[in-house]
């Protein structure tokens, strides 16, 4: 475990001289499918009643992809189709637009999707790319767990529906509440080396 956190902890660095008079930013980013097929989780019914749940597999989805700064809980989504690399060149030029005046550092995993020459990056945003084959070390994992869990045990009409229900869980994230989810003791200490702070802004 310590050499995977080697790298962590000090590669973030490196992105300083590419912007020297930007804020420098730390956020963690990943993608997840939503789909008609039912979630299952565990149900409560009265002693020796079999819980029942609705299951009608249909294979329709859509993408989310997300990005968290766990320093301060802000968060931004985007929803495509599907996830291919156009897509996530998109993501990261609207979320370059939106924080012009930064340095991003962005922690992910290795997909080809993230890694391919093709991919139009950002001046102002740099890949931090995990050891291969540890989703525990990037956070959002655990956000998108919470989700799904907000939606398990249901039956969706049509994708539309889906969606609306994805949206309306979103927008019921507080910064406070992403921040319990994604803060690590290792990204911390990674940020403090790094020499990644807060703004002077204050976030609820």
């Amino acid at each position: 475990m310590i050499g995977r956190l080697h790298k962590i902890r000090y590669s973030p660095s490196l992105a300083v001289g590419v912007a020297p008079d930007l804020h420098l930013r730390d956020w963690v980013e990943d993608e997840s499918r939503f789909g008609l097929k039912p979630i299952s989780r565990r149900r409560i019914t009265a002693k020796g009643v079999e819980p029942v749940a609705v299951q009608h597999w249909r294979f329709k989805w859509v993408w989310l992809y997300g990005l968290v700064e766990p320093l301060t809980g802000e968060s931004c989504f985007w929803e495509f189709s599907h996830l291919d690399h156009p897509c996530f060149g998109q993501v990261l030029q609207c979320f370059a637009q939106k924080y012009p005046d930064d340095m991003h550092i962005i922690q992910l995993d290795r997909s080809s999707v993230h890694r391919t020459p093709k991919l139009d990056k950002p001046n102002n945003v740099a890949l931090l790319f995990q050891p291969a084959y540890c989703p525990e070390l990037n956070p959002i994992e655990q956000l998108w767990a919470y989700l799904k869990t907000q939606l398990a045990n249901r039956y969706w009409f049509d994708l539309e529906e889906l969606q609306q229900a994805i949206s309306q869980h979103i927008r019921q994230l507080t910064r406070a509440g992403l921040r319990s989810l994604t803060q690590r003791d290792f990204l911390m200490e990674a940020f403090d080396v790094a020499g990644i702070r807060l703004k002077q802004l204050i976030y609820p």
